[in-house]
């Protein structure tokens, strides 16, 4: 059953398998659905890259929080920018 939400780009968390645990990026999906080529960088600061059934990955979605800045007004004193 291949799970819908994991797509080119996604993270995702591997829960089982011999990578479990391992949050990656998804870099390819098979046409069927079923299997996806996942990398993480591994323990050594090496990229690994393995194929893992679709059904093992839990998509992980994290809040972008770059664009909540305060913005200051272009009025305010040049010790406040």
């Amino acid at each position: 059953m291949p799970h819908k939400q994991v797509q080119i780009g996604s993270q995702v968390r591997l829960n089982a398998g011999s990578h479990i645990g391992a949050l990656g990026v998804v870099l390819a999906v098979r046409r069927d659905g079923t299997r996806a080529l996942i990398e993480y960088v591994g323990d050594a600061a090496e990229k690994v890259q393995f194929w893992a059934p679709t059904s093992d990955c839990e998509v992980v979605v994290y809040e972008d929080m770059s664009f909540r800045r305060k913005r200051i007004p272009r009025s305010a004193p040049a010790n406040r920018r």
